[in-house]
Parts: structure tokens; sequence; C-alpha cells
């Protein structure tokens, strides 16, 4: 099993909405990477601001939160995502995001290309019990999938981005969603390019 990253992010995030959590987040995912058989990082129940993209290039690397209604992920970026698994070159398994939530900081207006979280060329994904919201504002996209393949999605709910809630695209197939919902944006969810998606309420 991973080992899990105790507290690691509370050395160094302030968790408070306004200071910039991303290098704290992005050493906490650096440090991960060290470890051999991959890392689960817990994120405590606070409201962390990340101002610049924290990529994830490595295999077997998990976010978990206190739930979606403690652990705030906040998008400070206009044109980026929160968190980036992959680098759409090379080929990356068994990450995962779970119980937490995903928002913009208000006051900056995200554009194309802004989002809660970006999965590029990933297998294996796991993203349970994961909410997009409109605060303290709302995400041009919620989650995008490019070139992900057997994967598994639960209890995603996303509400009020500006664009797409989720995103499928570029050879992205293979997929499960059960329990997931979006409403409130332009275009709920968006499929191009994929095959072998199935969507079940149970």
């Amino acid at each position: 099993f991973p080992v899990t990253i105790e507290g690691a992010l509370k050395s160094g995030a302030v968790g408070d909405g306004v200071e910039n959590d991303a290098p704290a987040f992005q050493a906490a995912v650096n440090y991960a990477a060290t470890l051999e058989g991959g890392a689960c990082i817990h994120v405590p129940a606070g409201q962390y601001r990340l101002n610049s993209t924290v990529s994830i290039t490595k295999s077997s690397t998990t976010f978990r939160g206190d739930g979606p209604l403690a652990t705030w992920i906040i998008n400070g970026t206009t044109n980026a995502a929160a968190l980036d698994f992959g680098d759409g070159a090379n080929s990356y398994t068994r990450n995962a995001v779970q119980d937490m939530c995903f928002g913009q900081t208000s006051g900056v207006t995200p554009v194309a290309g802004n989002c809660g979280i970006r999965a590029r060329k990933c297998q294996n994904l796991v993203i349970d019990n994961v909410q997009c919201f409109q605060f303290p504002a709302a995400l041009y996209d919620g989650i995008v999938f490019d070139q992900v393949t057997q994967s598994y999605l639960s209890t995603i709910g996303i509400q009020n981005c500006a664009n797409r809630g989720m995103y499928f695209f570029n050879q992205t197939f293979d997929i499960y969603l059960v329990n997931g919902r979006c409403d409130g944006c332009a275009i709920g969810i968006e499929f191009r390019d994929c095959q072998g998606i199935i969507v079940t309420g149970k």
C-alpha cells in the first residue's frame, strides 16, 4: 500500500484561501515521487489557494482530503489546472483524487485551460467524492480528461462552471462513471473522440 504522508502539507501550507499554497503542494508531490510504491498525500480541512499549477508526473500518487465540505482547492490561475496529472507524453497509472472540492479564486476571471483537475495520458485514474462548485467563484471547466483510459469516477458533483462540467476527449476510453452530475454549466458533459464510456446512477 502507498505510504500516507500525514500532515505533509500542514507544515508548509496555510489553508486560509488567501496565501499561495502551491509551493507546499508541489513540495509534497516531489517528496511523494521519491517514495517507492507511491504515496497518499493527506490534505487536511482548509481552503488551499494554488496560484500555479501543481504538476503530478509520477504514478501511484493520491490526494485525499477530509471531505468536499472540508477540504477546498482554490484555483488562483486564469488559464491552467489546479492539479495536473501527467504531461501528455508519458503514461502514468493509479493516480487518484478523493474527498475534496474545487473552486476558482474570486476576482480572477477564468478562461480556456482553467479547470480544477486535468488528467493527461493517465490509466487507472480514480476520482472519488469530488465536487467543483462556484466557491469562491466559478471555474471555466471542472474536470478535463485527455487520453485517459481504464479509469473509475464515482460521486462527482459539479455546478456552475463557466464552460464545461466534465470534458472527455482525445482517445479517452474505458471510463466508468457512477453517481455523477453536472448542472448549471454552459455544457454539462462533453465527449469528443471517445468510446467505451459507461455512465450510471447505480
